[in-house]
């Protein structure tokens, strides 16, 4: 596997802003490095991943799961940060039966009736300040969520339209 990670900061570097989206799109959160020899810190599903420098310019350790983060994205394997949030399901539970009540049983993307991979998706994403109340919050496919990641909300709104009138057509319908 260490074969995929940058031996230099400089390397890493090139990579990390589309490492950053990727982090980002898949549930976790980029923070601000908390000394100079940190080079990137996020959360993962370990807890806190962090890339540690050292003063040579080398990468010297992946600590908390960041080897496994970067490992996934120079692979393009799954990754995801959902994984560490075991607790608290009740209140997921709780909160797709009040939007289930609020908005019906439809993906809020495609439109098509939810079925097991029901997901609740923040409208403004909880990583870039959007609040985690249920008026910011609807249900979607996970394959739909998955597809819109951490766009803005008018580029999830544009994604709906286009994403309904798909499935509109693909179902005979005219949307």
């Amino acid at each position: 596997m260490n074969a995929t990670l940058p031996a230099s900061v400089d390397a890493f570097r090139k990579h990390f802003p589309k490492f950053k989206d990727f982090l980002v799109s898949r549930g976790s959160e980029v923070l601000a490095p908390s000394n100079a020899f940190e080079v990137a810190r996020f959360t993962t599903p370990q807890g806190i991943g962090v890339v540690y420098r050292n003063g040579k310019g080398q990468v010297s350790s992946w600590q908390g799961g960041a080897d496994e983060a970067f490992a996934a994205f120079r692979a393009g394997a799954s990754w995801s940060v959902g994984a560490r949030k075991a607790k608290g399901k009740g209140k997921v539970r709780h909160q797709i039966n009040a939007l289930l009540s609020r908005d019906g049983d439809g993906c809020f993307f495609c439109g098509r009736p939810l079925g097991d991979d029901i997901t609740v998706e923040h409208l403004v994403p909880a990583v870039h300040g959007g609040p985690n109340h249920i008026s910011n919050l609807v249900l979607a496919h996970a394959a739909c969520n998955q597809s819109v990641g951490h766009l803005s909300v008018a580029e999830k709104v544009r994604a709906r339209d286009r994403m309904t009138k798909d499935a509109a057509s693909q179902e005979g319908i005219s949307a």
